[in-house]
């Protein structure tokens, strides 16, 4: 998932931080409200997890 890896690339400046992900992709800004269903989900939603982040 490109998010996880962009977030994990500038991690020193997120971290500890509230930023923003602005995006025009639907699913994406779905991301943190629907169910998280199958073991790749939770895998990405755990590297996401430390982040102080909204997606837009």
């Amino acid at each position: 998932m490109a998010l996880v890896l962009a977030i994990q690339h500038w991690r020193h400046y997120l971290l500890g931080k509230r930023f923003v992900v602005m995006t025009d992709h639907r699913s994406l800004t779905s991301l943190l409200k629907q169910r998280i269903a199958t073991p790749d989900q939770q895998h990405w939603m755990r590297k996401l997890m430390g982040y102080e982040f909204e997606i837009r």
